[in-house]
């Protein structure tokens, strides 16, 4: 049952990634709307979702979640970990680091979730995603442009950054944290509040923030195959530039390392540190830190890039390997965990 669970989450999440590669090979979105539509599902979509998912809790689910900050951090240091060593020393090191470092911990984890656990489940589930990116978020800025510093990448013609520089206030509360803090108010309200919101006349608000937030994990998909269609297009390298950019063994190790080999030790200390634990992928927050474990990078890392003014064109070949061994490895990751016993 779990197999077949997790094999429709997955095609069903590379059909949106599809999608969005169709609609920019198809020239159905340009990249100014499909900018528009990523910031439309980031600064509105996303918070309502979690906004209407996160004000169903209670106090024990927040409780049980703190455990993620810590795990986010040491997902980073496994990481680095097991590309350091067999990495050759390149002008291009740093930017594998960040690339074998930092996976895809928002959409893509939000978008297999609902089709792995029980609608109760699932909410707590989004409520885990959440805890676990308030310390993701900070280690991506904070040490993503120092790995990719160390690199000597190609500079784009204009190497002036395109992305806004972020203070810690926008790292710590971007727009879905902000959501996630006003559906946690809500669950922590007085009954009186609760009784109106939840259940009486203002229950419309909760109803409409979730059938808006319904959209946010879809266009996040279809926003991330256009962008990962604009990369594949543009990641050949001249003749002349071809030293610059990822090796096939260098990619290969990269998608070895993030989809097979961290996951693997993944579940190897958590099974150590829970030896009781039964199925490691039957919890909610087993799924969610099993999921973290191994995704494949995400536009999360071409942010990056830009903050840096370094070319994005590298990426494309990386991030198309990443996300096709993708698919099968969570598959294989999520039946594993659930046979351990």
């Amino acid at each position: 049952m779990l197999l077949f669970a997790a094999i429709q989450a997955t095609a069903a999440s590379a059909v949106g990634i599809a999608l969005g590669i169709a609609s920019h090979h198809w020239k159905i979105l340009s990249p100014s709307s499909a900018k528009d539509l990523s910031r439309l599902q980031a600064t509105i979509l996303e918070p309502l979702q979690a906004f209407s998912a996160l004000s169903l809790l209670n106090a024990s689910d927040l409780i049980a979640g703190i455990p993620l900050l810590l795990w986010a951090p040491l997902h980073c240091i496994l990481a680095l970990c097991l590309v350091l060593p067999l990495l050759p020393r390149s002008p291009r090191r740093g930017a594998l680091l960040l690339c074998a470092t930092f996976g895809n911990a928002g959409a893509l984890p939000k978008a297999l979730i609902p089709a792995l656990l029980t609608k109760v489940a699932a909410t707590q589930g989004m409520l885990f995603i959440d805890i676990y990116l308030v310390t993701w978020r900070l280690l991506l800025w904070g040490l993503g442009p120092a790995l990719l510093s160390s690199s000597t990448m190609k500079k784009n013609d204009d190497t002036t950054s395109t992305a806004p520089s972020k203070s810690l206030l926008e790292m710590l509360l971007p727009p879905p944290s902000v959501g996630s803090l006003a559906g946690l108010a809500l669950a922590f309200a007085p009954s009186s509040i609760q009784q109106a919101v939840l259940r009486g006349p203002l229950s419309f608000v909760v109803s409409a923030a979730q059938q808006a937030g319904a959209a946010s994990a879809p266009i996040a998909l279809i926003t991330l195959g256009f962008a990962l269609g604009g990369t594949t297009l543009t990641g050949t390298a001249p003749e002349g530039e071809r030293h610059l950019f990822f090796s096939f063994s260098e990619r290969l190790w990269v998608c070895v390392s993030r989809l097979l080999l961290l996951p693997l030790v993944h579940v190897v200390l958590y099974y150590l540190l829970h030896p009781a634990a039964a199925g490691l992928a039957s919890e909610p927050l087993h799924l969610v830190l099993l999921l973290q474990a191994a995704m494949p990078s995400a536009v999360s890392v071409q942010a990056i890039f830009q903050l840096q003014g370094a070319d994005t064109r590298p990426l494309g070949q990386l991030m198309v390997m990443q996300y096709l061994m993708a698919m099968p490895t969570i598959v294989l990751t999520v039946v594993l965990a659930s046979t351990i016993a």
